[in-house]
């Protein structure tokens, strides 16, 4: 009989025992940072969320930052281990971990039942921030700048400048944004002068940045608002050098300047490299040259090129080529490296200067041989693409010969090509009356 009490006060004390943990786990929430794959973007990275989960019911919360999965994996290691004091992204993804935290302690001490949105409720007056106009804006800014993205960074920063002027002092929320805003931003473009191609950059750049906001978990309250608004470029007149010219070019004494004589090589290399752009040209490095052959990934498209190795390309590369025995140094003397980041500019600020300055010499040349419009680095791109027309190249072998993803892309280099010949055609069929 003894034995019998003692088991039936032991199943008791275990039955409490198995009710308080079923009890503490019906309050009890779990938080957990994941990459979102269900929204993956363009790039191969997906938003870093975090995922409420409480009483079978799941809420998930929006950070600023998107991710590779071999980017994050490295964060999330940070996050769960507290190592974070090293890492700007891994402290404040803490933080929003602890704050999630602290909230379901709360809530638990409360005693009463509470929602996975009770605890989302801990970092609502941050996200709220964070689709505000211009403050979005900073945050794609700096993270395109942390990716060493620093020409999408660049452009994101001008439609900023542009908005800024435009908003001026208001507070504009990513709600507030629908067809009419967008079309008063437009008018405000056309009526500051802004060219019709500018205007579209911005309005491109605008459309894109709207779009993340909504990657990122805003829940636009309206229509589309770039649904009727034309972002598509204006074309404009290109103009090539033909053969005469050309030789002119090469030919021509420009005084023993070495600036005009470099910013010259530097347009030459880019024509005899099959178009090779500007871009391309300044960040090629000594490993891309593997035997007779240049073999390189395009700046912008991430097309793999390969270019057999010309005399004429062989001569720039012996008079301008510098650090020949380290392969992973720049060909060309343009890119210095940065020492001091707080004060030395960085590679793409390098480029942007670089080619400033290379399109003022062109200019330069242009007004000694007498070219008009003056020569600019894109002049060398269309320029083979033209002449290689003209020969009797086939569209789809001058599209890869330049990197376009498009054969429609090729089409606007030769389009001027296209005109020039029906006039020269024309003019034929006339004098025959």
């Amino acid at each position: 009989m003894l034995v019998l009490c003692v088991f039936v006060e032991i199943t008791f004390l275990c039955c409490r025992k198995i009710n308080y943990v079923i009890l503490k786990l019906k309050f009890m929430a779990t938080v957990k940072l994941k990459l979102n794959k269900s929204r993956a973007l363009k790039d191969g990275s997906y938003p870093v969320v975090f995922q409420l989960l409480h009483q079978r019911k799941k809420e998930i919360v929006y950070t600023k930052y998107r991710m590779k999965e071999n980017e994050f994996i490295p964060v999330l290691e940070k996050v769960s281990s507290n190592n974070y004091a090293d890492c700007k992204i891994s402290r404040e993804l803490h933080k929003m971990t602890r704050s999630f935290y602290l909230q379901i302690k709360r809530l638990e001490a409360a005693g009463d039942e509470y929602t996975v949105k009770d605890i989302a409720s801990a970092v609502a007056h941050k996200s709220a921030g964070k689709y505000i106009l211009l403050d979005f804006i900073d945050s794609q800014i700096a993270w395109k700048k942390s990716m060493k993205k620093d020409g999408i960074a660049a452009a994101y920063r001008s439609t900023r400048s542009s908005l800024a002027k435009f908003v001026g002092s208001k507070q504009v929320k990513m709600s507030q944004i629908n067809q009419r805003f967008v079309t008063c931003y437009k008018d405000f473009l056309s009526c500051n002068g802004v060219s019709e191609n500018t205007e579209a950059y911005y309005m491109r750049n605008f459309r894109t940045l709207y779009n993340l906001a909504v990657k990122d978990g805003f829940v636009p309250k309206c229509t589309y608002p770039f649904k009727d608004i034309c972002t598509k470029p204006c074309k404009t007149v290109k103009r090539a050098l033909d053969k005469e010219q050309m030789l002119r070019l090469t030919q021509s004494d420009l005084g023993a300047n070495p600036e005009l004589m470099q910013s010259r090589a530097l347009f030459l290399f880019g024509f005899y490299a099959q178009g090779m752009a500007f871009v391309d040209i300044i960040f090629l490095r000594w490993k891309n040259i593997c035997g007779n052959s240049i073999c390189y990934r395009r700046h912008k498209s991430k097309q793999t090129i390969q270019i057999t190795i010309t005399p004429q390309i062989q001569a720039i590369l012996d008079e301008y080529g510098i650090n020949k025995e380290n392969v992973d140094s720049y060909i060309f003397p343009i890119i210095q490296p940065v020492i001091n980041p707080q004060t030395d500019k960085n590679e793409y600020e390098q480029y942007r200067v670089a080619l400033g300055r290379t399109n003022r010499h062109l200019k330069t040349i242009s007004e000694k041989l007498g070219i008009a419009p003056s020569l600019t680095t894109y002049t060398a791109r269309h320029t083979w693409a033209t002449l290689a027309r003209e020969y009797g190249a086939p569209v789809a072998t001058i599209s890869t010969g330049l990197g376009h993803t498009k054969e429609e892309m090729t089409l606007v280099y030769l389009k001027e090509l296209d005109r020039t010949n029906l006039k020269r055609i024309n003019g034929l069929i006339n004098s025959l009356l």
